[in-house]
C-alpha cells in the first residue's frame, strides 16, 4: 500500500519522524553534559531541542494519520498502526513535558531530575515507536509501493547462493 501523503513522490511520514527520533536521545546527551560540566548552556539548549521535538512530532503525526486512514479497518496492520499512533501521541505529550520542565528558556535547572526522567521515558517510547513503525513497513508493507503501484521488487539472496545469482545474472551460452 503506497503512502498517501508524499513530498516529491516520497512518503512524508518517514522523512519527518527522523527528527523526533533523534532529538529525544539528544536531550539525554544534553542532560548528561549539564550534569557533568554544570554548564547551564546545555540546559538552555535542551529547552530549544525539546521545543523543536514537540513541533516536529506534531508535524510527523499529520501524514501518519493520513496514511493510517488508508489501512483497512479490522486488520492486524490497522491495529498495529493504531497502537503506533497512541505511542506517537504519548511522545508528543512527552515532548510537551520536556518543554514544561525546562520552561522558560534560560531558566535555572531546578527540575533537572524530572527532566532527565522525562527524557529517558521519551527515548524508550521512541524506541517502541520505531519498532511498531518497522512492523508496519516490513511486516505489513504499509507505505511501500507494490509491484502493481510501480514498485521495483529486489530479489535478495545469501552470499554464495549460486542458483539465485544465476537467475539474476544471465550469462550468454
Amino acid at each position: 500500500m503506497e503512502s498517501r501523503f508524499r513530498i516529491a513522490g516520497h512518503p512524508a511520514h518517514p522523512m519527518l519522524v527522523m527528527f523526533p527520533t533523534a532529538l529525544l536521545p539528544l536531550l539525554i546527551l544534553l542532560d548528561v553534559l549539564h550534569l557533568w560540566t554544570g554548564d547551564a548552556g546545555a540546559w538552555t539548549v535542551g529547552f530549544w531541542v525539546a521545543l523543536a521535538g514537540l513541533v516536529m512530532t506534531a508535524l510527523a503525526i499529520v501524514p501518519g494519520i493520513v496514511d493510517m486512514a488508508a489501512i483497512p479497518n479490522e486488520t492486524r496492520a490497522h491495529r498495529t498502526a493504531l497502537f503506533h499512533f497512541v505511542v506517537g501521541m504519548t511522545i508528543l505529550a512527552t515532548y510537551a513535558a520536556a518543554v514544561w520542565v525546562r520552561w522558560p528558556a534560560g531558566s535555572a535547572p531546578d527540575r533537572f531530575g524530572l527532566a532527565f526522567a522525562v527524557d529517558i521515558i521519551g527515548t524508550l517510547l521512541v524506541t517502541a515507536q520505531g519498532w511498531l513503525g518497522a512492523e508496519l513497513v516490513y511486516r505489513h508493507h504499509v507505505g511501500v509501493k507494490t509491484v502493481a503501484e510501480g514498485g521495483d521488487p529486489v530479489a535478495l539472496a545469501a552470499k554464495g547462493d549460486d542458483a539465485a545469482r544465476e537467475k539474476r545474472v544471465r550469462r550468454p551460452s
